[in-house]
């Protein structure tokens, strides 16, 4: 709310302002003053009085309002409103409670020597009244939930009456009407008052529910409806039993019936359904059957007997190459046979068999298998012709000294045979020979040839009777000697003749290496009376 252009001239002592503002004595006064001045009674002299208020709802405006006061920019001069300074141009905030629904306060010029009009506007932003109501809508109350003893929407009874055959219980669902009141209310937001807004409204619940009832199933006896149909032939036929027996037979219809179900809840029929079936209605009788009794049985057979040799042999298996092994071998063969075969008939009554037919020969070929076992044997390793591809004799004669007795080797192949014999029994089913080449290594003895010099060198004198062995060995190395023995004397001694030999051998200087000469002296008695041996080395 504005309060604009109320205007105060501003005197020595006052302001003149028009109605509603006022000064000292309608502005007579004229006493400079930058105070505010009262009269004898302490009223204020120069101030801003506004008519009485009212809100939007024409109630007069109540308590503490905020307003504002805004000097002019052209104003000449400052004021001050109840110790407020306001400049021109300036706008300052106040707040003030109105009294009886009136906005007042004092104005004065800021300096006393300030005279002269000002105008300046006083704004209010809004009014309010205790007594205006600001309803904005508030939570309703409810009555309790009571159960009106209104059902409604009832849906059917189930297991539904015509699938029952005992009796049963049913049940359905409908919905249980509850009811209560609820009274609208509004509230003010400015002091909270609470009032009540149109009339009671009542408001439903439709609460699921269920109820059931027993129900007694009743029925009546089967009664026929209508005459016999579909009716059969009679079974089984006289064709299907023999001659000289009786069958009994059968002959059926179909009997229509219907019978009434009743279903009560006490003494109420609530429903009734009819149930319907078909029966079989049979005659029976027993006639003479008029099928043939002899029916074919089993042939007589002969015994299968072979007819001519046997014949598309297979090979017998495994093959006998590389078997080292005892083993089994199989083969088959193929086999023609014949038999005699006559055709029979048995009297299904009487059990009596009798011939149908000329006698029948039947011929087929077999497949017969045999086994047998063949036993393995093996030769020892034989040799096959002589030795070949020999290497030369080593080492050879030419590396060995010269008289000195040594063994040459050398290696050689050699083919050597054995057999194998397959016997199924005694009897000799197949050979086969089995080759091998060996590696063969043979010597020989042999004295080198090659001459190497050298110098002789004394063996030991050695003197006293020896052995016939050692006197052999001295006659043998004699033998190795260039020289002739001579023969000194000789004496005979039992019956034996004793002779003593000498040789005085003349000593090279240089001589083959292996060469030997020796000097013996050799008494009848076999005394060695001196030994010089030499062997060049």
């Amino acid at each position: 709310m504005r309060l604009s252009n109320f205007s105060c001239y501003v005197l020595p002592l006052a302001c003149i302002l028009p109605i509603p503002s006022f000064s000292a004595d309608k502005g007579s006064v004229t006493l400079p003053a930058d105070q505010y001045l009262r009269d004898n009674n302490g009223k204020p002299v120069g101030y801003f009085k506004s008519d009485v208020l009212r809100t939007s709802q024409e109630n007069i405006a109540t308590g503490a309002h905020d307003f504002e006061i805004r000097l002019s920019d052209d104003s000449p001069f400052s004021i001050k409103a109840d110790s407020k300074v306001i400049k021109p141009g300036a706008t300052i905030s106040m707040t003030k409670t109105l009294e009886n629904g009136v906005l007042s306060f004092e104005v004065a010029p800021v300096r006393k020597q300030d005279i002269g009009k000002v105008e300046y506007e006083v704004y209010i932003p809004s009014l309010y009244s205790i007594d205006d109501r600001f309803w904005e809508v508030f939570d309703p109350t409810y009555t309790p939930w009571v159960d009106s003893g209104q059902n409604v929407d009832y849906e059917d009874w189930l297991p539904p009456l015509a699938q029952q055959m005992t009796d049963f219980t049913q049940t359905r669902q409908y919905k249980d009407v509850y009811t209560r009141e609820r009274q609208d209310r509004d509230k003010d937001t400015n002091v909270g008052e609470i009032r009540n807004h149109g009339d009671p409204v009542t408001e439903y619940d439709y609460r699921p529910n269920t109820e059931s009832r027993d129900v007694k199933a009743l029925v009546d006896a089967y009664v026929n409806t209508g005459d016999l149909h579909d009716c059969g032939e009679w079974v089984p036929p006289a064709s299907e039993t023999y001659e000289g027996l009786t069958v009994d037979q059968t002959y059926t219809c179909q009997q229509d019936q219907s019978r009434t179900w009743t279903y009560k809840v006490g003494s109420e029929v609530i429903g009734t359904h009819p149930q319907v079936q078909s029966i079989d209605d049979i005659k029976y009788r027993t006639v003479p059957g008029t099928k043939n009794p002899w029916l074919s049985t089993a042939s007589e057979f002969g015994e299968w007997t072979n007819v001519d040799t046997p014949h598309s042999y297979t090979s017998w298996d495994p093959a006998i190459v590389n078997q080292t092994t005892d083993f089994s071998q199989s083969r088959s063969y193929k086999q023609n046979q014949t038999r005699t075969e006559q055709k029979q008939q048995k009297n299904a009554v009487t059990g009596e068999i009798r011939s149908v037919g000329e006698l029948q020969n039947n011929s087929r070929i077999v497949t017969v298998n045999e086994t047998r076992t063949i036993s393995v044997t093996v030769s020892a390793w034989a040799n096959s012709g002589g030795v070949y591809s020999c290497s030369g004799w080593s080492p050879s004669t030419g590396a060995v000294s010269s008289g000195t007795r040594f063994t040459q080797t050398r290696s050689c192949k050699q083919i050597q045979v054995r057999t194998w014999t397959y016997n199924d029994g005694s009897t000799i089913v197949t050979t086969r020979p089995e080759n091998r080449v060996i590696d063969s290594s043979q010597s020989q003895g042999a004295i080198g040839t090659k001459r190497v010099l050298g110098t002789y060198a004394r063996f030991p004198r050695v003197e006293g009777r020896v052995s016939q062995q050692v006197m052999n060995g001295a006659l043998e190395f004699l033998q190795w000697s260039s020289k002739n023995l001579q023969h000194n004397r000789c004496e005979t001694i039992n019956g034996t003749s004793r002779c003593f030999y000498a040789e005085i051998p003349k000593i090279p200087s240089s001589c083959v290496i292996g060469d030997r000469i020796a000097f013996v002296g050799v008494n009848y008695d076999h005394t060695i009376i001196v030994l010089d041996r030499w062997e060049c080395r």
